[in-house]
């Protein structure tokens, strides 16, 4: 991309600060010399205009900002980075913090938001203002990140929230070079040099991407809050009481515990995602602080479908809010009558859930949750129509939900006239549904004349065969549904 003229540099900050609104003429001045003194560069003009966009709208606010960018443009290598940098000091501590932890994310990807918050509030980052939920506060702060031109916007939702985001390859180089200079993440070396750190012992956050590093964690770091692994680790120390202070475990491929016991001694442990918790189930239910469960698609054997079966001690666990799965199923075994107990249920989200565990048993005890992905795998070799839909009027805070059928099964699914799915009258539907995806699901048309009586319905996405045939009927009591719908696809 080309440098900006001076007249460019002007308009593009201008633009930033005020969108289209009018301006005190009285900036334009200094505005036009703090857009000459970046020197034609786009990326560090947006990032002051996001800086000024912040900062009181008085001459002498300005006039500081411009002192700063002046001194900083004097090295030929560095100017990009210095400015962008002078961005960051001026964000507010809870701003620097989440930037900076943007960081650990690969920079060939787009970060999904809803992995960023939960991380977020994992570590303790965002803090609970007057009524609002910690997701609605964090969302805030990725808001302002973008406002600030820190962070790019890369999907939005089908209501135009941020789906996923991601940082340009510059702000990325100084967020790493201000991670470093702060010691706020750690990144592995690939041959263990890491041992001659001076502050190895200090170290909060470890992440290693190398797919070949010559051992695991050999020295566990006694104060490491967080750890992130792309390839397979050996954690033959997690008994020691140096690693107790864990909070979020993140790994891509198996993780090779030296037993199960140590996982049960990880009680600080808020965040766990792994590709599998087979042998683990019993160690997790003693962690009473998890408040999110992943389960990774990535396998190291192939990407086919996959069953991991859950008790209800886990998913009744006190602080669990979330469980996340793809590509996974997922069975939860019904709480027997010497589980039981009075503790209210706060999980809120659940996906990939098997058609055989949405009954009556498992909904009635989980009637805080707000998003359910249901995955329909038939594994015998009998085709029937699945009745997974009638009890989710149990879940009356329910406000999305997704219900897929396995891609293996397209073909055999495509045989049945009738549909795989039985849709339940809209009664049996949860009050406050606002978003449904089908996916594979091969209804019948006529279906959709019930799913345009849901009263609070907003977004309906259909995906791969989710209806077959070329007609649907309306009656006229059908026209005038869809009263509140806002995206279709």
């Amino acid at each position: 991309m080309r440098f900006l003229s001076m007249e460019e540099s002007w308009t593009l900050l201008r633009d930033k600060v005020f969108g289209n609104g009018g301006y005190p003429p009285e900036l334009e001045k200094i505005g036009r010399y703090i857009g000459h003194q970046c020197q034609g560069l786009p990326l560090a003009v947006v990032a002051i205009g996001g800086l000024l966009s912040k900062m009181s709208k008085e001459t002498s606010s300005w006039e500081n900002v411009a002192e700063k960018v002046g001194s900083l443009m004097t090295s030929d290598t560095m100017d990009c980075l210095n400015i962008l940098s002078l961005s960051y000091n001026h964000l507010p501590q809870y701003l620097k913090t989440c930037f900076l932890y943007m960081g650990v994310f690969a920079e060939t990807r787009e970060i999904p938001v809803w992995k960023l918050i939960k991380l977020w509030i994992a570590e303790g980052f965002v803090k609970r203002v007057n009524h609002k939920n910690l997701e609605d506060v964090a969302e805030e702060n990725l808001r302002e990140l973008v406002d600030r031109s820190l962070v790019l916007v890369g999907k939005h939702t089908s209501l135009g929230k941020i789906k996923t985001c991601k940082m340009h390859d510059l702000v990325r180089d100084m967020c790493l070079r201000e991670v470093q200079y702060e010691n706020f993440i750690h990144f592995k070396t690939r041959y263990d040099y890491d041992d001659l750190l001076e502050n190895i012992s200090c170290l909060r956050r470890v992440a290693d991407f190398h797919k070949y590093t010559h051992s695991g964690l050999s020295k566990l770091m006694p104060l490491t809050r967080s750890v992130f692994f792309k390839y397979p680790y050996f954690f033959c120390y997690l008994s020691q009481s140096s690693f107790r202070l864990l909070r979020i475990l993140d790994v891509c491929f198996t993780c090779f515990f030296s037993c199960s016991q140590s996982v049960s001694e990880l009680v600080h442990l808020r965040y766990i995602a792994c590709p599998s918790f087979n042998g683990l189930v019993q160690s997790l239910c003693k962690l009473r602080n998890i408040q999110n469960l992943v389960i990774h698609d990535s396998h190291p054997f192939g990407s086919s479908m996959r069953t991991q079966s859950l008790p209800w001690e886990v998913v009744n666990m006190p602080q669990l809010k979330h469980i996340h799965t793809k590509k996974l199923s997922l069975f939860i075994s019904p709480p027997t009558s010497v589980l039981i107990s009075e503790r209210e249920n706060h999980l809120q989200t659940l996906t990939g859930l098997m058609p055989s565990s949405c009954n009556d048993e498992v909904f009635l005890r989980i009637p805080n949750l707000k998003k359910l992905g249901i995955l329909i795998v038939d594994e015998s070799d009998t085709i029937q129509k699945c009745y997974c839909l009638d009890n989710l009027v149990h879940l009356t805070q329910l406000e999305k939900l997704k219900v897929e059928v396995s891609e293996s099964y397209l073909l055999i699914f495509m045989r049945i006239s009738e549909g795989w799915v039985d849709i339940p009258h809209c009664d049996n539907f949860p009050p406050n549904l606002k978003k449904l995806t089908l996916c594979r699901t091969h209804l019948q048309w006529e279906d959709m004349n019930i799913l345009s009586k849901l009263p609070n319905l907003e977004v309906l996405k259909l995906k791969h065969h989710a209806f077959h045939g070329l007609i649907w009927k309306l009656s006229h009591e059908d026209e005038d549904g869809f009263l509140k719908l806002k995206f279709y696809s």
